[in-house]
């Protein structure tokens, strides 16, 4: 009866123990994942600034003609 007692008390530890240790992986999974998408948005602005820039050049160089 002791013995089954412990094993469950063991067994209910390991458990939240588990669950401790995954909460702690996703939540750097979520700041991993917070970190791409602020660079993700940043490489998009960076190509949009490009490309608008670019776009004026050639609209410029076409009002020149």
């Amino acid at each position: 009866m002791l013995g089954m007692i412990l094993a469950i008390i063991t067994a209910m530890t390991i458990i939240f123990e588990a669950l401790a240790v995954m909460a702690k992986a996703q939540i750097k999974a979520v700041s991993y994942l917070t970190e791409a998408f602020i660079a993700t948005v940043d490489f998009a602005k960076i190509v949009w600034r490009f490309f608008r820039t670019l776009v004026q050049k050639i609209c410029r160089l076409r009002k020149r003609k």
